[in-house]
């Protein structure tokens, strides 16, 4: 049960995320890093 309950916390937050656009594309993430890592 505490497990069914921490994924249904896990869900939810994450639902919140996309709902308040705090998440990118995973390929625009690559991206930055990359990005980053050419100054390095």
């Amino acid at each position: 049960m505490k497990s069914e309950m921490e994924l249904h916390r896990t869900l939810a937050d994450a639902e919140d995320d996309v709902k308040n656009e705090r998440i990118a594309p995973m390929q625009k993430s690559f991206d930055d890093i990359r990005v980053s890592l050419q100054g390095i």
